[in-house]
């Protein structure tokens, strides 16, 4: 496991995010603007088929359901630089097979680039503040590099050419602006990339409004669908909160249980949607999955249905 994202499914937690990267004992957390923290009662170790955790409450309570969402990587270690931008990156970690690429740099104060060795153009990533409280900030192919969303928060689609100085990524580079959240000077950021692969769909849809929604395809990289194993959403509108739904913890449709990567929130019960062959049904009017003319940004892996062999799996 390279990135690892545990939730306590029973309890007002936070939500404690680790990367191979930064290392053991270090968490991040999706749901507030707090700085990197390091407990050793956390993640304590990197496995093959998953994570070691200690007895942090936030990981590992008696009696209580968590659940572990974990990214594997090839890639042995922790990395090393890219000097393919303007900002040499402390460590890059990559696997293009996958289509994810961790890295931590030192930011400028004046616009930037850092490389993210994926070799394709990412459609989503974020970049969060180690050092210090700040917004967790989020590029979406769907909004373009003139816009952002807030991992923390709910607020609609924010324009501001200081997140990723009006420019998209291309198929080495992030552009960075000058805000405080993603380049301060001398600040420390972690950034997790994802270009689409066989294994990832990024992209968008619109609301209808209806508990009746569309089905929204989820396609890899090679136009093949996925059958999707974890889903996250955002309206683009104010006011509505990030959803993750899985194929784990509601294994059947309709699928029943969200969690909230902006709050502390426990798993939420509702009629949500179907996690079908190659896609999703919204099954739901609710303003967070389907208010009609909004649109909604999405990431989602899983299985592709068609191997790179032309083998159905």
């Amino acid at each position: 496991t390279a990135f690892s994202w545990i939730k306590n499914r029973d309890a007002t937690d936070n939500h404690m995010l680790f990367d191979r990267v930064r290392g053991i004992y270090k968490d991040i957390h999706s749901n507030t603007q707090d700085a990197e923290v390091t407990n050793v009662n956390t993640l304590q170790r990197f496995l093959n088929g998953g994570v070691q955790v200690g007895n942090d409450v936030q990981v590992n309570t008696a009696s209580e359901s968590y659940v572990a969402w974990n990214w594997y990587m090839e890639t042995a270690g922790t990395g090393s630089s890219n000097t393919d931008g303007t900002i040499n990156t402390t460590s890059t970690l990559v696997d293009t097979n996958l289509g994810m690429s961790i890295s931590t740099y030192t930011g400028t104060g004046s616009n930037a680039t850092i490389g993210h060795g994926l070799g394709v153009v990412p459609e989503f990533f974020m970049v969060t503040r180690l050092d210090s409280g700040n917004d967790k900030m989020i590029y979406h192919s769907a909004l373009g590099g003139t816009k952002n969303l807030v991992l923390n928060g709910t607020s609609a689609t924010t324009t501001n050419n200081t997140r990723w100085n009006n420019t998209d990524p291309t198929s080495s580079v992030i552009s960075l602006g000058t805000t405080a959240a993603v380049n301060g000077s001398s600040a420390t950021y972690i950034c997790y990339a994802f270009a689409p692969s066989q294994f990832t769909a990024i992209g968008s849809y619109v609301g209808n409004g209806n508990a009746n929604g569309s089905f929204i395809p989820t396609v890899n990289s090679l136009g093949i669908p996925i059958q999707p194993a974890w889903f996250m959403a955002k309206s683009t509108g104010s006011g509505q909160d990030w959803r993750v739904v899985d194929s784990k913890r509601s294994p059947f449709n309709v699928n029943s249980l969200h969690l909230r990567p902006n709050t502390t929130a426990a798993d939420v019960s509702e009629t949500n949607l179907d996690i079908d062959t190659g896609g999703i049904k919204i099954r739901t009017s609710s303003g967070g999955w389907n208010t009609s003319g909004t649109e909604y940004i999405y990431l989602a892996f899983g299985t592709p249905l068609i191997d790179v062999d032309g083998r159905i799996i």
